[in-house]
């Protein structure tokens, strides 16, 4: 039950949010981060830079994508 409440509260967040962000920049920016979080809480952490990428910020989903 705690999940589903926290899944919730983390949607009505990022609903203020993207009010004062373009449609575009908050998919992206949201879809990455949705994904790194998915994937630290069943398989592996993921770091904020990528090593294989001359430690470029995994901060688009294309850059989470090659990481993994």
């Amino acid at each position: 039950m705690a999940a589903i409440e926290y899944a919730i509260q983390s949607l009505r967040n990022a609903n203020k949010t993207v009010r004062s962000l373009a449609v575009v920049s908050f998919d992206a920016i949201i879809r990455t981060n949705l994904m790194k979080s998915k994937m630290s809480g069943r398989f592996h952490s993921v770091t904020a830079q990528n090593p294989y990428n001359a430690n470029a910020n995994i901060a688009t989903e294309a850059e989470f994508l090659n990481w993994l």
